[in-house]
C-alpha cells in the first residue's frame, strides 16, 4: 500500500481513540489548514481532530478516490458529522497531501465549500442563502 492510500485509509477508519495513532503517518512538522485552521506541527495537527471529535457526534470520512503524484497526491472524500448547532452534516472535499522523502505526510490542506456550513447557521444561514441565490445562473424557463 503506497503511503498515500495508507493515510486515506487511516482517516477514513479515523476514531476519536485512533487519532493519536495518526502521528506515525505525520512528520514533526506537519501542516494543516481548511477552511478554518492553519496550524503547524504534529501536535497541533491531531489536536484538530481532537477538537472535532469534542464538537461533534457521529463523525466518518468516506473517501472516494485518490489520485497519487510523486510528491503525494489528492483524496476525494464525503465528511459526515452532526451538531447541535447545525444538525446533521454531509461536505464534499478534498485534500491535498505533500509527503516528505520518508512517505510521511507534511502537508494536508483541505478544501471544502465553508458557505454550507454557514448557511445552515440560524441569522447568517438566510445572508448566505440569499447571496448564493444572487450569484447563481438565473432560472432557465
Amino acid at each position: 500500500m503506497t503511503p498515500l492510500a495508507r493515510y486515506a485509509q487511516a482517516l477514513s477508519e479515523l476514531t476519536p481513540d485512533t487519532v493519536n495513532d495518526l502521528a506515525f503517518l505525520l512528520s514533526a512538522d506537519a501542516e494543516f489548514s481548511d477552511p478554518f485552521n492553519r496550524v503547524t506541527g504534529q501536535r497541533a495537527f491531531l489536536d484538530i481532530f481532537v477538537d472535532m471529535y469534542s464538537r461533534l457526534d457521529d463523525v466518518g470520512f468516506e473517501v472516494h478516490q485518490l489520485a497519487e503524484t510523486g510528491q503525494g497526491g489528492f483524496i476525494y472524500w464525503t465528511f459526515t458529522g452532526q451538531s447541535r448547532l447545525t444538525g446533521k452534516l454531509s461536505v464534499d472535499g478534498v485534500s491535498r497531501i505533500e509527503l516528505d522523502s520518508e512517505g510521511r505526510v507534511c502537508l494536508h490542506a483541505d478544501f471544502w465549500d465553508a458557505s454550507l456550513l454557514f448557511q445552515r447557521l440560524p441569522v447568517l444561514g438566510r445572508i448566505i442563502r440569499r447571496i448564493r441565490q444572487k450569484l447563481a445562473l438565473p432560472s432557465q424557463p
